[in-house]
């Protein structure tokens, strides 16, 4: 009874309702088998995985994430700062160097459309 319904998850990736692929397939005994591809790509994703699955506690938090915690503080306070510059003086030294090379290239942009303006008599 269910030959013609349609069955749709949830596509992480595109954020989207989309329909579930199948592949026929066939067992040993030459018995046709209907896949559900999204349910194998979890099988298949963690079968090519070295490393070994890790457990995580109710409540443990890892330090990285603390870490990174942290930061985001750091950047979420009203300081009157850019939030490009909010890092420390690496992210003033990145800005600088930005900002000259910008107005080199700017320059010299200024300096093709004079000589394409007023070209150099030849001698």
């Amino acid at each position: 009874s269910h030959c013609g319904a349609l069955l749709y998850r949830c596509d992480q990736l595109l954020a989207r309702l989309t329909p579930e692929r199948t592949i026929l397939t066939s067992d040993n005994n030459n018995n046709m088998l209907l896949l559900r591809t999204n349910l194998l790509a979890p099988l298949c994703r963690r079968a090519l995985m070295t490393s070994a699955v890790q457990q995580k506690l109710p409540g443990v938090i890892n330090p990285g994430y603390i870490k990174i915690r942290e930061k985001y503080v750091q950047f979420q306070i009203d300081n009157g700062k850019l939030v490009h510059l909010r890092g420390g003086p690496f992210d003033n030294l990145l800005f600088a160097i930005t900002v000259s090379v910008c107005g080199i290239g700017l320059c010299m942009c200024f300096k093709v459309y004079w000589d394409l303006a007023w070209p150099r008599k030849p001698q």
